[in-house]
């Protein structure tokens, strides 16, 4: 499978201490919650095979990227559901097992049967016009992001747009709960 786990490794500042009533300082950067092991995929990178990497890997979507590391897109669940629908492809109710997770149970999501012989790739159904933030981004910043755009992740870029992180609303969360970090 054509996939990358991209970006560096970054050193993550200290953490700041709350202040006297223990609450955490909204100013803190997204460098220290955000995910540096990031899942990449290339755009000519099929779509089953990306189908049985988001579901092997139990994720939402990916970041899109060239050869250089370059943020191209990124390409989601509801990317392939709109495309297989587009395409007039049936659902059938999949026999597939995903990972379990350990606060839920897991369901089966449901299996597209293609119309179509000739696989598509990434490039033809990725967003092009992807929401972004820096490691010097606020934690507060990316969670208005999100919340105005009513997305769940951002990847975090470095220099020349080259992805270095991501965060999701689950990092925030925990993060605000204590749970992590």
């Amino acid at each position: 499978m054509d996939a990358l786990a991209g970006g560096e490794r970054l050193t993550k500042p200290k953490r700041p201490a709350g202040d006297e009533n223990g609450l955490l300082d909204p100013e803190t950067a997204v460098s220290w919650i955000m995910n540096q092991e990031v899942v990449s995929v290339r755009p000519d990178l099929s779509l089953r095979s990306l189908e049985s990497l988001l579901i092997s890997q139990d994720l939402s979507r990916v970041p899109v990227i060239d050869e250089t590391g370059m943020l191209l897109g990124v390409v989601s669940k509801t990317d392939l559901v709109a495309h297989h629908l587009d395409q007039g492809d049936s659902v059938d109710e999949a026999p597939v097992r995903r990972p379990e997770r350990q606060s839920s149970q897991s369901t089966n999501p449901p299996i597209f049967q293609s119309q179509v012989e000739n696989p598509d790739t990434v490039a033809e159904v990725m967003c092009q016009t992807v929401l972004t933030v820096t490691p010097e981004t606020t934690i507060a910043r990316a969670a208005e992001v999100m919340a105005v755009h009513r997305v769940h992740g951002l990847p975090v870029v470095g220099p020349n747009r080259a992805v270095i992180g991501w965060i999701s609303t689950l990092d925030i969360l925990s993060w605000v709960s204590g749970l992590t970090y």
